[in-house]
């Protein structure tokens, strides 16, 4: 029995063992993603204010007469897709913080009334609770039919 034991005991701490093994392995790797992604939004913004600076230049070119708006066009749409680079690495960012604290063991309790723009349903039913129009009218200071 004593000998059944003493493998159990360790069977446990083997498995246990393990899970901090784990636990540091996602804390590490979070802690990798949010300082590579925060590099890729920060070379991002370079590579979006660049293409800001080159449309404005060929703007004023464009303007001179020198460049046709074919080339500005051109640029308008190197620059939104730096800005749409620049949005996805932000994203990927927050992300990478949002693993992070999940590995370190943490949680995010959203608070009363707060409403996800992740569930369109859960917003719209929000907005259609008796009362809801009410709020917005107080919060602009219209007349809600109340005073007197």
């Amino acid at each position: 029995a004593a000998e059944v034991e003493r493998v159990r005991t360790e069977q446990l701490l083997n498995q246990y063992e393990q899970t901090v093994l784990n636990a540091f392995r996602e804390v590490e790797d979070a802690l990798i993603a949010v300082e590579t992604y925060s590099l890729e939004y920060d070379a991002r913004m370079r590579q979006a204010d660049a293409s800001r600076q080159a449309l404005s230049s060929v703007e004023a070119l464009y303007e001179g007469g020198l460049v046709t708006y074919q080339e500005v066009i051109d640029l308008q749409r190197g620059v939104f897709g730096a800005d749409l680079q620049v949005s996805q690495a932000l994203q990927l960012h927050h992300s990478s913080v949002v693993q992070l604290y999940k590995a370190l063991g943490g949680g995010w309790t959203p608070p009363e009334g707060w409403t996800s723009i992740a569930d369109p349903e859960e917003a719209e039913a929000d907005a259609t609770q008796p009362g809801a129009e009410d709020s917005e009218e107080e919060a602009e200071g219209a007349p809600t039919g109340r005073e007197r």
